[in-house]
């Protein structure tokens, strides 16, 4: 574990595990390089996750994409990090308005298979709103752990060094974009020295904790990733055609089921998703 950079337990059990892993791998690193990388792939996943929500989510609304919102879309055939922070920056917005006109002509995911109500029932159900306001809202002055991150940013990027005091959101991932496509990508990774690393390894795993601590919401921050971990696994995906018979076809109808098997086991309030199992399996690595 680097010095001066504490684990923050609380947040390791609270988070989806590939990013629980990822948060523990960082702190648990041998070295310098592995340490920043780790740290920096923290954030990477956690972008990717919202992004991949946010299509979840919209698609499942019945919206039609406007021109533009297509374009970035279509990017997902081979999306970069630039591409998954357009498309989680366009839907956030669009996410946000809490417009549940599409949801009310009858598009509810897999409605008609379940007698509860779906998590896509209204928009405001999704959490959006809080992540709009986080991350796309006014320049914040109570996340000095980011600001700190976005100086070190700054730093690396165009050498302005100096402190900060505060930091909007927008600003910061627009940066880490630009800090992965010239320090990561494009074999530019391990070229820097050591202390470099270390650096921008501890403003890594400083700041973005409190980032992913003030995205919480009662609704979009509930671990109820673990109940969809089995249909999001590719090698279970393959195993579950085998056993039930499906093609590539039927297996999203067969995923849908299970959702709303899921969704009748566990309704929000259950607050036994919440379970200890999560704290072994983070203990564990």
């Amino acid at each position: 574990m680097p010095a001066g950079v504490s684990f923050d337990e609380q947040l390791c059990l609270r988070l989806p595990l590939p990013l629980a892993q990822l948060y523990r791998r960082a702190h648990n690193a041998k070295s310098s390089l592995e340490r920043h990388n780790a740290g920096y792939y923290f954030w990477e996943a956690g972008l990717k996750l919202l992004g991949a929500t946010a299509v979840g989510v919209y698609l499942a609304s019945g919206r039609s994409p406007d021109a533009l919102l297509r374009e970035r879309l279509q990017g997902l055939a081979r999306p970069s990090v630039g591409h998954w922070w357009e498309i989680a920056r366009s839907l956030t917005v669009e996410l946000s308005t809490g417009d549940n006109s599409a949801l009310a002509g009858g598009s509810r995911l897999n409605e008609s298979t379940t007698t509860h109500h779906s998590p896509l029932t209204t928009l405001r159900d999704t959490g959006f709103a809080s992540v709009h306001d986080l991350l796309l809202g006014r320049t914040r002055d109570d996340l000095p752990r980011l600001a700190g991150l976005d100086a070190a940013l700054c730093d690396a990027l165009d050498g302005s060094a100096g402190s900060r005091s505060t930091v909007r959101l927008t600003e910061l991932f627009e940066r880490l974009v630009r800090y992965r496509n010239r320090e990561i990508g494009h074999g530019a990774a391990g070229q820097r020295p050591s202390a470099f690393y270390e650096s921008m390894a501890q403003a890594f795993l400083t700041g973005l904790p409190q980032c992913f601590h003030g995205a919480r919401d009662p609704n979009f921050a509930r671990p109820r990733w673990r109940g969809y971990q089995r249909l999001l696994e590719p090698r279970r995906n393959a195993s579950c055609q085998r056993q039930q018979g499906l093609d590539r076809q039927d297996l999203g109808r067969f995923c849908r089921a299970k959702h709303a098997q899921f969704e009748r086991a566990h309704p929000r309030g259950d607050e036994r998703m919440l379970e200890p199992r999560w704290e072994t399996s983070c203990q564990r690595r």
